[in-house]
């Protein structure tokens, strides 16, 4: 793939700051109530944060996108995955992603450690019919 496309497929998928956190640990293991039956617990803390792909092509695609967090050192520390299919061309998609305790971090990382985050990756994959 050149260098361009690369550049362009990049450019598709945009990432909102860090818009906070839902839970800190502290308040998870005061305030909530994990009462269902589910093995999820609710009570973990997360970190989210909004994303927006647009496919600027010409043909329906699906994008998938790496997002890697760093910690307020720079640091890699962790990554989650976005995607949407079947986005029509000219089309955004926007929506909402969580970083939680049930991520993959790096050693004893954790959402709370999170200071920023960037596209690593886009890969897009246009429909065949």
């Amino acid at each position: 793939m050149g260098k361009q496309r690369r550049q362009r497929l990049a450019r598709s998928v945009e990432i909102r700051r860090h818009i906070g956190r839902r839970l800190t640990e502290a308040e998870a293991d005061e305030d909530c109530d994990d009462s269902d039956n589910l093995s999820y617990n609710d009570c973990d803390a997360e970190a989210t944060f909004k994303y927006k792909i647009r496919n600027d092509g010409d043909e329906i695609a699906s994008y998938s996108a790496v997002i890697n967090a760093f910690d307020e050192d720079g640091n890699f520390i962790g990554q989650d995955y976005v995607s949407v299919s079947h986005l029509a061309p000219g089309k955004t998609k926007s929506d909402e992603n969580e970083f939680s305790t049930y991520s993959s971090f790096e050693g004893d990382n954790k959402p709370s450690d999170i200071a920023t985050l960037r596209v690593a990756h886009v890969e897009r994959v246009a429909l065949a019919n």
